[in-house]
């Protein structure tokens, strides 16, 4: 039951709503209207009393201070209004429960403070980026996750374009950091470390992170790939030179998972080009396919368009490229 606790001066007081939506469950349930009716009109001047509360605490403070009262009343929002619609046993109203209605007025009234919803969101941008650079506290997982959890059903304008406008700039600032350091093996290794962790935000139900997943992937592609292209292509003919197997393989799956294998195949068909007419005139042109092809089995999962260039770029220099079977062997299977 809801005790005097709820009614204090800066939380939200729900004995009305709760007491009321008792008595229609165990009376009369057919007077849902009435309730998601009663629900609106108690709730909305309450949660708009806390958002001006808000608001005046929000002036000047500083972000460890501020977030946690923000946190505080939404949690306490939060647990109310899903305690009420438990009482209601999950009643809806055109496809809404009580707790989508609650949550609808919370995100109305917090748009009309859109400074104090900037200042919000900047101070959960501030957090994730302290995350990103290892200084998070202990702590700030859980604040993170609730505070980005109070946009969901939000306009996602509200958040999205901020939140992959900051990450879109961290990562062109730190890209350029771990460059002027790293040679294209431990290059690899940052990108490949950084799609990691962000997914495993995603995973983790970091709202923000999971929302546009796909606009995320396209940020780290620009910013950490094709950003550094000039980079990454250098890095490709010293990696193939050297037969780096394990950045190779690095370097495929990264592109692979972005979407962009043909950026992997332009190169390749650079590097072949640029290799084949010297090993044609010193006769090595069958050790540089044999060197490739197997680049191509362990590295390149076997891809069937990587497959096709390295065919058409050998038969351009008059070396003949069996298929999968022999010419010989094509004819044994025959006869079988």
């Amino acid at each position: 039951m809801l005790d005097d606790e709820y009614n204090k001066p800066g939380v939200l007081c729900f004995t009305t709503i709760f007491r009321a939506v008792k008595r229609a469950c165990f009376g009369d349930p057919r007077q849902v209207e009435l309730i998601f009716d009663l629900v609106q009109h108690e709730c909305e001047p309450h949660i708009a009393e806390v958002i001006q509360s808000l608001e005046k605490q929000s002036s000047g403070s500083d972000p460890s201070v501020f977030l946690p009262l923000v946190y505080n009343c939404w949690l306490d929002f939060k647990r109310k209004m899903m305690l009420v619609s438990d009482v209601a046993m999950y009643q809806t109203l055109n496809g809404l429960t009580l707790w989508d209605v609650g949550q609808k007025l919370f995100h109305k009234q917090l748009s009309t403070a859109p400074q104090l919803q900037d200042q919000v969101i900047t101070g959960i941008l501030g957090l994730i980026t302290d995350e990103r650079l290892g200084k998070a506290a202990n702590n700030t997982s859980g604040l993170l996750k609730n505070l980005m959890d109070m946009f969901r059903g939000q306009w996602t304008d509200v958040y999205q374009n901020p939140f992959l406008d900051s990450t879109s700039k961290f990562y062109a600032e730190e890209a350029e950091q771990v460059l002027q350091r790293s040679d294209i093996s431990h290059y690899l290794k940052y990108v490949e470390g950084c799609f990691l962790v962000e997914e495993k935000k995603c995973e983790q139900h970091y709202f923000f992170f999971a929302s546009c997943w796909s606009r995320l992937m396209k940020v780290l592609e620009s910013q950490l790939l094709k950003a550094h292209a000039c980079f990454l292509e250098e890095g490709f003919m010293l990696l193939m030179d050297e037969s780096l197997m394990d950045d190779l393989r690095r370097m495929y799956r990264l592109f692979s998972r972005v979407d962009s294998v043909d950026y992997i195949d332009r190169i390749l068909r650079a590097y072949i080009l640029a290799k084949g007419e010297g090993a044609r005139q010193e006769g090595s042109l069958q050790e540089l396919h044999t060197s490739i092809d197997k680049i191509w089995h362990q590295c390149f999962d076997v891809d069937d368009l990587l497959d096709k260039t390295i065919r058409d770029c050998f038969e351009g220099f008059g070396l003949h490229v069996p298929g999968e079977f022999s010419d010989q062997e094509q004819w044994d299977c025959m006869e079988d």
